[in-house]
């Protein structure tokens, strides 16, 4: 190891270093002050503001006594991040432990649990309270207010949009006779239906209040929540990668979870209320929430992939990839209209 870096590390950071190793992530070291913690000194690959709006995020967890994710180290000013040149790097806690595994059904409902406490904990974090989190840790050179990441309030539209090309999509591919076009002609109006239904619920004002309902007690949505982002460390669950957290509606990371972990199970029902349940041991949907994950469920996100990669780039390189998913989406159809009929039966059931 270069003793230059090393060097440079401390004197960024302030610290003394020990253990100090290039690793395939960057510099691996631990601080002499704290020798069992380890950390991954790398380039963060974003700009500066995203990384202290993230760094906002776990700070504002943690003051929540929500220990269970990642913090990055701070510099001697409180700056989550360091300037090599003009690249901003940071340095991130390893944890020892093993992913969770979306095949172990147990492991997903230890996923949901864990989700539902980020969520709990994160109540507050209002784009007021993000700001005001987001000062403390903004260098002094920095001008004009923090960066807040707010999500909240596009889904209706972002739907909108791709059920609007789904419809553009079908008129396309009827006036042709390839073999992606035929195929996605076949099963295309069921398809457009559905995301036409969602839309209409979406705008019926139950988004709309759940979206008043998060802007006003404030929210921290992980965004890309998934089991291989919950490290198990002995008996604790370590939430990694928040990224691309945003104040958005909780909702949304439970459905992602779900959804994966439906279509690794080829859409058990029975799998499915079991991760909510565990979600809901911890924190209770409100009757909004879980129409919203309904809709999430039910509108054909994986087929409008597809397609608009299909007509948006060059067909002759990717027909055969994307003719493959649409066989792939025709074989899960059925299950998955039978768990979305299994999903609304069961809300009625239980709630109602």
């Amino acid at each position: 190891m270069d003793e230059s870096i090393q060097q440079t590390i401390q004197e960024l950071y302030g610290v003394e270093l020990s253990d100090v190793a290039q690793h395939y992530r960057g510099v691996q070291f631990t601080l002499k002050s704290n020798p069992e913690q380890k950390y991954i000194f790398k380039p963060a690959g974003r700009f500066a503001h995203r990384i202290v709006f993230t760094y906002a995020c776990m700070a504002y967890l943690a003051e929540r006594n929500f220990t269970q994710t990642e913090r990055y180290l701070v510099n001697p000013a409180g700056i989550p991040y360091v300037l090599v040149g003009t690249v901003p790097y940071i340095a991130v806690p390893i944890y020892r432990g093993r992913e969770c595994s979306i095949e172990q059904l147990e492991e997903v409902c230890k996923s949901a649990e864990v989700l539902a406490e980020l969520h709990q904990a994160s109540v507050g974090f209002t784009h007021k309270q993000a700001l005001k989190v987001a000062v403390c840790h903004t260098s002094s050179e920095f001008q004009g207010q923090p960066y807040v990441r707010v999500e909240a309030g596009k889904m209706p539209g972002i739907f909108e949009k791709r059920w609007k090309e789904l419809e553009r999509f079908y008129r396309l591919a009827g006036k042709s006779v390839h073999p992606f076009d035929c195929a996605y002609c076949k099963m295309a109006e069921d398809s457009i239906q559905r995301a036409q239904e969602v839309c209409r619920i979406l705008g019926s004002g139950v988004y709309q209040r759940a979206f008043a309902a998060c802007m006003e007690q404030g929210a921290i949505c992980h965004k890309d929540f998934t089991a291989h982002n919950v490290l198990l460390c002995g008996g604790k669950a370590i939430v990694l990668n928040l990224d691309d957290c945003s104040i958005d509606l909780p909702i949304c990371d439970l459905a992602n979870l779900v959804k994966r972990r439906m279509r690794k199970c080829g859409w058990k029902i029975e799998d499915a209320l079991r991760v909510i349940a565990a979600y809901e041991q911890v924190r209770p949907l409100s009757s909004e929430e879980r129409i919203l994950l309904h809709c999430m469920l039910a509108f054909p996100q994986k087929l409008w992939r597809v397609v608009n990669k299909y007509y948006n780039s060059k067909k002759t390189w990717c027909e055969k990839s994307c003719l493959q998913k649409l066989e792939e989406i025709q074989g899960e159809e059925m299950a998955w209209q039978g768990f979305l009929e299994a999903l609304d039966i069961s809300y009625t059931k239980v709630y109602h």
